[in-house]
């Protein structure tokens, strides 16, 4: 097959049809970069749910659920005694939450919501009320900006059941 090469000087308008071969590089840019106001979005997904970036200024630098709710986690495991599985909300979040689920005969014992800026210096946010066979408890903390939580046996588990207690923050 015999090739022909052809100078075009000017503008030559191509409407293309099928599949176009070409051989070499080709390059393409955006453009040039809008100033911030006018900037591209961008976001920060899973291919289902969507992050929000919070920068420093508005409660400090980290990703946050669109909603700006986490997804609650587990922190105590049918216990009796001990501190709970501390959980890193990513950032501070102003609303932390402590679900209790009595399980089995339980007829003593409470359960303390702890915070914490550094996950290791702990603040007891709020302490529940005597536990019971039956009762499950939920322990809320409002208006305060915690970036870890965790659930702790304040008083052991009393009468051979235990407490599971799962903890979120918005």
């Amino acid at each position: 097959m015999a090739e022909n090469t052809v100078r075009i000087e000017g503008t030559v308008p191509i409407s293309p049809t099928g599949t176009q071969t070409v051989a070499g590089t080709v390059t393409a840019n955006q453009g040039t970069a809008a100033a911030t106001a006018s900037a591209w979005p961008i976001k920060v997904t899973d291919g289902t749910a969507t992050a929000s970036i919070a920068v420093p200024g508005s409660g400090g630098s980290a990703l946050l659920v669109a909603a700006g709710t986490a997804a609650a986690v587990t922190s105590l495991t049918a216990a009796t005694t001990g501190n709970g599985t501390a959980y890193d909300f990513g950032a501070a979040r102003a609303n932390i939450t402590a679900a209790i689920v009595v399980n089995g005969t339980v007829t003593s014992g409470t359960v303390i919501l702890q915070g914490s800026h550094n996950n290791t210096d702990w603040i007891p946010l709020v302490t529940s009320a005597a536990l019971a066979t039956g009762v499950n408890v939920d322990l809320s903390k409002t208006g305060v900006a915690y970036r870890f939580a965790r659930a702790v046996v304040g008083t052991a588990i009393g009468g051979g059941g235990t407490v599971t207690v799962t903890i979120a923050g918005a």
